[in-house]
């Protein structure tokens, strides 16, 4: 599966207010909340090592907690959820 695929899978979703985006060209992926505080991204690398890259972000842009590689070999939404749900509960505002 494709990152694109993945985004278009992913599109409209949401978690505990936390909404799904995607910032192109690259694509970044990354979740934000209404209420602020923090932005968790979250971009598959498909090419490399086929893990999902976490990193946390103030408002701001400085970094809260640095990246963190999950392990991303079945590449579906549910297990892509279930790999980034742990930092959106974490922060959630």
């Amino acid at each position: 599966m494709s990152s694109e695929r993945l985004a278009r899978e992913l599109s409209g979703t949401s978690y505990r207010g936390w909404k799904f985006y995607v910032d192109d060209p690259e694509p970044f992926f990354f979740f934000s909340h209404p209420r602020g505080g923090v932005t968790v991204y979250c971009t598959p690398d498909w090419e490399e090592d086929n893990v999902i890259a976490i990193q946390v972000q103030s408002e701001d842009g400085r970094v809260v907690e640095g990246i963190v590689n999950i392990p991303f070999f079945v590449r579906t939404k549910q297990r892509f959820m279930e790999a980034v749900r742990p930092w959106l509960d974490k922060y959630q505002p």
